[in-house]
């Protein structure tokens, strides 16, 4: 793998992302099963996302291949 600094700003840019809307969304969720299904969804939309950039599993332009 040849990483540079962009990739480790993306995949930071991710995260920090990711647990700030988590952040947000148990904030204003009242109920802990809809914090659960919130972090849930979250964690499955940053692998997909994470997923896409790497090796392209959607196919499009943005994917690593």
């Amino acid at each position: 793998m040849n990483w540079d600094v962009a990739d480790f700003a993306v995949a930071a840019a991710l995260l920090i992302g990711t647990g700030l809307m988590y952040v947000l969304a148990s904030r204003t969720l009242d109920t802990s099963t809809y914090r659960a299904v919130a972090g849930i969804a979250l964690v499955a939309a940053l692998l997909l996302v994470w997923a896409e950039l790497a090796v392209g599993v959607l196919g499009t332009p943005i994917g690593g291949q």
